[in-house]
């Protein structure tokens, strides 16, 4: 193999294996932060013994916003893990105007103002987590005031006059969002790869051709046998650069 191949390819290597372990990192703190949300959940909605006096509850929810949900990643959130937020902060507000009658008449049967304080807080904390996806929280819930920011969806990359490192961290972010888009456990990454080459036949999408190039590489270092994939990849680069 030619020196200057040899240099490519281990470029190449080292710039997938970034990638991959990127992807994995943020994949964990995902996961991360779905299982918080999990217990956020089960604070604010669950009937065991541990949350019956709204004290407790409360005094669980104060700690899991100032502990917990502070720790997390804002980037790790996507759509529906705002949609389960809204719905305990909804829940959470729920608590304060069930009890307003009783402080109205001194009967409280538990802390009004520091819950009120609470409240307020798990508002904040949705405003902030969800405002990079470009939804509101409103009195009637979560509102979608403007598109995403997303660098992945404005044009796609090949238009796009910069230069080459941002175009690579564009196609890193197109292959974020579609191994979102398409996140499954009853499909295989070799079936995301089928749903690729759909693309980079119908669009000569190169963005979907880098993602698969990605996916066969990673499939191989771990023992899978991509070759089939990887010659019908090169039968649609040739097709392609005619």
């Amino acid at each position: 193999m030619p020196v200057s191949r040899m240099i490519q390819a281990i470029e190449l290597e080292r710039q997938l294996t970034d990638f991959l372990v990127h992807y994995a990192e943020k994949r964990l703190r995902r996961f991360e932060a779905i299982f918080e949300l999990q217990r956020l959940e089960e604070i604010t909605f669950g009937n065991n013994r541990q949350y019956w006096r709204l004290d407790d509850r409360f005094r669980a929810l104060k700690h899991w916003f100032n502990h917990v949900g502070a720790k997390l990643d804002e980037s790790c959130f996507n759509r529906e893990m705002i949609f389960t937020l809204s719905r305990c902060v909804e829940k959470i507000g729920s608590y304060c105007r069930a009890n307003d009658h009783a402080q109205q008449t001194k009967q409280s049967w538990f802390d009004f103002g520091e819950a009120q304080k609470i409240a307020l807080q798990a508002n904040n904390y949705l405003q902030s987590r969800s405002r990079t996806l470009g939804y509101e929280y409103t009195p009637i819930g979560l509102k979608l005031v403007r598109p995403p920011e997303n660098p992945a969806g404005a044009e796609p990359v090949d238009r796009l006059d910069i230069d080459a490192k941002q175009k690579f961290r564009q196609s890193l972010a197109y292959q974020e969002q579609m191994m979102d888009y398409l996140d499954d456990p009853r499909r295989h990454l070799f079936g995301i790869v089928s749903y690729l080459f759909g693309e980079i036949e119908k669009n000569a999408d190169r963005r979907a051709e880098h993602m698969a190039a990605s996916i066969l590489y990673f499939l191989k270092i771990h023992g899978y046998k991509v070759e089939p994939y990887v010659e019908k990849l090169r039968r649609f680069r040739n097709k392609n650069a005619v």
